[in-house]
């Protein structure tokens, strides 16, 4: 496979539970690594920021896991998206 596809989810302002959570992103991240993508986002219309708890989940997801290609995707957080989009990249300074 040559180059990498964006991996594209929106979704609320929460993920959930912690456990609701956890398998989401778990999910997420197997559909990421399928096709080697670059980039994973976490879109809302809701106003942000993003809760700490649901960045860093994602976070720390993708940093401990062992991708397929071998390179870990940039995980991006959008907030408000119909009125004045805010776009973050996460590091993982972030989760601390």
């Amino acid at each position: 496979m040559t180059g990498h596809t964006h991996t594209r989810f929106i979704c609320v302002p929460a993920l959930g539970n912690r456990k609701e959570a956890g398998q989401a992103i778990a999910k997420l991240a197997d559909v990421s690594d399928l096709p080697g993508a670059d980039e994973i986002l976490l879109a809302t219309t809701a106003p942000g920021p993003w809760l700490k708890r649901d960045t860093r989940l994602p976070l720390t997801a993708v940093t401990q896991r062992s991708w397929r290609f071998g390179t870990m995707p940039t995980v991006r957080v959008m907030t408000n998206l119909r009125n004045d989009p805010q776009a973050e990249v996460l590091k993982n300074s972030d989760t601390l």
